[in-house]
């Protein structure tokens, strides 16, 4: 028996209730005390004890069941009236029972009762009796009783009674069978024919033909089965028969029969002409069952059937693995002409479907490669074969090669071109072919360019073939330029410019190529792809003018294109061309309307920088300060101070003016000191004064300034061009980081954020003087106040002992009189339909002189429509009546609004509120509260309701409360405004 697991302080988990259980390993503790009354780790229930002791006893010591020894005629008697006594009551609770019926049946026939056990079947029978397995039963306890006449006798009432029932004719032919009466299982199977069985029945009549019968018996039973029911199953079944029998000539009778008789439409999918070509491929008559694939795929029509007969041709070619003459081919043929019906079908289908037309080109393509790399070895072999013989062969014949491939006989070797292979110029015609079909399909007129892309990208990859796979650049170049000029003009793809060009340029065909890309720029004249593409064309040339020509023409077409600029001052600037990479940089900046003046700034400040001369810090400090007379964008001014920083660590000292009298604008930039001391104080007064919704900039664009300000003054210091009290004035400014959490928009869950606090967003402390002087003035303040307040108490306590005294002398003079006129308002809670609890309601009514079953009955009856929910009730009590008014919560009236069925309070528990109401219903709850809610408008009592509805749970029109609230806050959701009439 597995015990229980010690606890982790020593003990054990679990002990006895009567003690003796405990505190087995602990210290300190008495004997018998549960230490550790956590449940184990390890749960032993009463079941599994109890398996496992029945696990753990001995089997072989185990005492058998008691066996029962009849050894009189009377304990004989009384044990089968026990049994059959036993059987009929269960019989008579269950009659429908045919194993109780069955059971019953063969115990009578096992003691001898051959008589009662066919008055059990009979009785069953009358119930029973069109169950083909209780019929069964009856006739093979006859026949195992050596009773064949009464087992023929049942057989024949079971199939006079149900003859479409398969099994009870099988099963009477075989009891025949095995009795060695051939014809009398025959007859049955005759008779069974007449009832016209299915195609199982016929083939147990075959079956048994071929068990017992001659071959010819058997053709006649599949003769009778193809007239009864003429369908390919029958025909396969006859042919399978034939093919096991030896007979392939028979077969292929039945086949062709088959072929004959049957319909092209009911040949089953093609499976006779499949099954009919395997066999013979089995027979080694291959040739037969290509001629028997070709007729199928030349007569049927659904392109499934043919897909399974050129599956099958496959097969066989491959199982064939190639022999004979031709034999690769055909294995190569099937397999394409399967894909290429495939791929035909696909694009009768839709012929815009390109997809399928790049399948088919795919595969056609792959095809030409393979030929053209066997044509290629073919050759290589041949040559090679050619130089060996001229090595072993000398100088005559050495000759006459050479005098065929061009030579003058001496020796001297010719050239010429390859002789192309009929084969693969016949696959090259076979890919242009299918182009040129999908070609021909073009999208229809007034589509997007988005249904032309599909299109465009067949062709390229046409012209990519043409190029690369068939070697013709021509070719290629002529189907970009045909696709070009098809295209309508609503639809312009740059890069088929660029793709014919390429094509040209590698063909050397330079002229050409300046053709098409011309006409491409007439298509598209502020296409900057187009543009850079033709000039890199023209550089890689070594044509430098046309360079800077295509350059100006860009920039005439496309004056706000930044690209114009930078494309070509980028090269003059490599080319070592300062002045016109800078006068091409100041005709972009001074355009009125860029697309991205950013990028162009940013070049021409590092084309400055990158010079690397004396003063190109100094011209990129002056294009920033001209840069700033444009924008003041917070990214410009920490990216100014950046440069400033590193271009110079020491404050120079400014020149005289007379040093740049004369000079041009870029001369007096160069020569204009940089002093980043004042770059970083205009920066960092820039950055307070912008607004932190500004794209980059803020507090942290700032904090990255002032950090960068330190370091540079830190270097100074080190350098011995600025003092300590510089570097404390810049760390004085530095800002503290700060984590602050705030709601994350939309989810509504807290997030944490780093936020940075500035010297002017610190508290000013006050002087400690002065907190001082504060806390002596607070103290006497105090006391002055204290002295008041015990003065004015004396004072009251007095004027309440003068008034006491009064009242008791009214008192005792004059009882009080009942005002019948007073009105007393008392609120209860209660349960709605519930009679509360008298005694809760006696303490504050019975004073009053009301009588607490009373109200309880009064309450119960005014909020029988609030049933089971927690309601406060308004009890206005005028000359000792009551009347009863509910002023329910919100919580109530919207628990009440989602219409929840009723529920027993003291059953169900912890109900979840979690329906869904209208902002309706929402704004009817608001309506009847306004007059007890703290809110100046009707919207602020809304909001009150929904966060009611929030603490209940139920949502509102879908969304959460807390959504519908912040959209009030924003304006999003309009409530209008209403007041409540005043209370009678």
């Amino acid at each position: 028996m597995a015990a229980t697991p010690p606890a982790p302080d020593g003990g054990f988990a679990g002990g006895y209730a009567g003690g003796g259980g405990g505190g087995g390993g602990g210290s300190g503790g008495l004997r018998g005390r549960v230490k550790n009354k956590s449940a184990a780790p390890l749960q032993i229930t009463a079941e599994q004890l109890l398996r496992e002791s029945w696990q753990h006893q001995d089997v072989a010591h185990r005492a058998p069941p008691p066996k029962q020894r009849i050894e009189s005629a009377a304990e004989l008697a009384d044990y089968r009236q026990r049994k059959r006594k036993h059987y009929e009551d269960s019989l008579r609770m269950n009659r429908a029972s045919l194993r109780t019926w069955t059971a019953y049946a063969r115990w009578e026939d096992a003691q001898g009762e051959t008589a009662r056990a066919r008055s059990v079947f009979e009785r069953a029978l009358e119930h029973h009796g069109r169950v083909p397995t209780l019929w069964s039963a009856y006739a093979e306890m006859e026949a195992a009783g050596g009773r064949v006449g009464s087992a023929r006798n049942v057989w024949d009432r079971a199939t006079g009674l149900l003859p479409r029932v398969d099994a009870l004719w099988i099963k009477y032919a075989w009891m025949e069978e095995m009795l060695g009466e051939v014809a009398l299982a025959r007859s049955i199977h005759d008779r069974w024919m007449r009832w016209a069985p299915g195609a199982d029945g016929w083939a147990a009549y075959a079956r048994f033909e071929r068990r017992v019968g001659t071959p010819e018996t058997v053709r006649r039973v599949y003769e009778r089965l193809v007239a009864a029911l003429p369908a390919p199953s029958s025909y396969l079944s006859w042919a399978a028969a034939e093919v096991a029998a030896g007979e392939t000539s028979a077969a292929r009778a039945v086949f062709e029969r088959a072929v004959a008789e049957l319909p092209a439409a009911a040949l089953d999918g093609g499976r006779v002409y499949a099954t009919f070509g395997k066999m013979e491929a089995r027979a080694g008559e291959v040739e037969r069952a290509r001629v028997i694939y070709a007729h199928a795929l030349s007569v049927l029509t659904d392109a499934a059937e043919k897909a399974a007969i050129e599956a099958a041709a496959a097969a066989l070619e491959k199982h064939q693995g190639g022999g004979g003459a031709g034999g690769e081919a055909r294995v190569e043929g099937a397999l394409l002409g399967r894909r290429r019906r495939a791929d035909a079908d696909a694009v009768e289908r839709d012929s815009r479907d390109y997809y399928a037309w790049a399948d088919w080109a795919t595969m056609e393509e792959q095809h030409h490669a393979l030929l053209l790399y066997r044509a290629g070895r073919k050759a290589r072999r041949a040559a090679a074969a050619l130089r060996a013989l001229e090595r072993e062969g000398g100088g005559g014949r050495r000759a006459i090669h050479g005098g065929r491939r061009g030579g003058s006989g001496d020796g001297s070797s010719g050239s010429t071109p390859p002789v192309e292979d009929p084969g693969v110029m016949a696959q090259r015609d076979r890919v242009r072919d299918v182009y040129s079909h999908a070609s021909a399909h073009p999208p229809p007129s007034g589509t997007r360019k988005s249904h032309w892309r599909t299109y465009v990208y067949l062709h390229i990859g046409w012209a990519v073939w043409e190029e690369t796979g068939a070697g013709d650049p021509t070719a290629a170049a002529a189907v970009l330029t045909s696709l070009i000029k098809r295209l309508p003009r609503s639809v312009t793809y740059t890069k088929l410019f660029r793709l014919a060009a390429g094509v040209h340029l590698r063909a050397g065909a330079v002229s050409a190529a300046r053709r098409i890309l011309g006409v491409g720029l007439g298509s598209a004249p502020t296409k900057a792809s187009l543009y850079t593409y033709y000039i890199r064309t023209e550089l890689l040339l070594g044509n430098v003018g046309r360079g800077a020509k295509l350059a100006d023409a860009w920039a005439a077409r496309a004056p706000a294109s930044v690209a114009a600029y930078t494309t070509f001052a980028e090269v003059e600037a490599a080319l070592g061309d300062a002045p016109a990479a800078r006068a091409r940089y100041e005709r972009g900046v001074s355009q009125p309307v860029l697309d991205e003046p950013e990028r162009l700034w940013a070049a021409y400040i590092g084309f400055e920088v990158a010079l690397g001369e004396a003063g190109g810090a100094r011209r990129a400090c002056a294009l920033y300060e001209r840069l700033l007379r444009r924008t003041s964008s917070p990214q410009v001014w920490v990216a100014y101070a950046a440069l400033a920083a590193g271009a110079s660590a020491v404050e120079e000292a400014e020149q005289p003016a007379s040093a740049t009298e004369g000079a041009d604008a870029a001369d007096v930039a160069a020569a204009t000191p940089i002093r980043p001391r004042s770059v970083f104080r205009r920066a960092e007064a820039a950055l307070r004064a912008a607004p932190d919704d500004v794209p980059g900039g803020g507090r942290e664009a700032r904090a990255r300034l002032l950090a960068d300000w330190l370091d540079w003054e830190r270097a100074a210091v080190a350098a011995g061009a600025a003092s300590a009290d510089d570097v404390a004035a810049v760390e004085a400014a530095q800002p503290t980081a700060v984590t602050r959490k705030r709601a994350a928009a939309g989810t509504g869950a807290w997030e944490s954020y780093t936020e940075y606090e500035f010297a002017e967003d610190r508290p000013v402390q006050p002087s400690a003087k002065l907190l001082a002087a504060a806390r002596v003035w607070k103290r006497a303040k105090m006391e002055a106040a204290a002295a008041a307040a015990a003065a004015e108490a004396a004072t009251a306590e007095a004027a309440v002992a003068e008034t006491t005294e009064a009242t008791e002398a009214a008192v005792a003079i004059m009882p009080p009189k009942f005002d019948p006129t007073a009105v007393t308002v008392i609120y209860v809670r209660t349960t709605g339909g519930e009679v509360g609890a008298v005694a809760s309601l006696a303490p504050k009514i019975g004073p009053l002189g009301l009588s607490p079953k009373k109200i309880g009955d009064q309450l119960a009856k005014a909020t029988k429509d609030w049933k089971g929910l927690r309601v406060m009730c308004k009890l206005t009590v005028v000359n000792r009546q009551a009347t009863v008014t509910v002023v329910p919560s919100a919580a109530s009236m919207i628990i009440k609004a989602l219409k929840e069925p009723e529920r027993d309070r003291k059953k169900v528990k912890n109900i979840s509120h979690d329906g869904n109401l209208t902002m309706d219903a929402i704004i009817e709850v608001a309506k009847n509260t306004r007059r007890r809610s703290m809110a100046v408008k009707m919207e602020g009592t809304v909001k009150e309701v929904l966060g009611t509805a929030q603490s209940v749970g139920c949502t509102v029109d879908g969304q959460a409360p807390h959504d519908i609230i912040e959209a009030i806050n924003a304006g999003e959701v309009v409530v209008e405004d209403y007041e409540a009439p005043e209370e009678e």
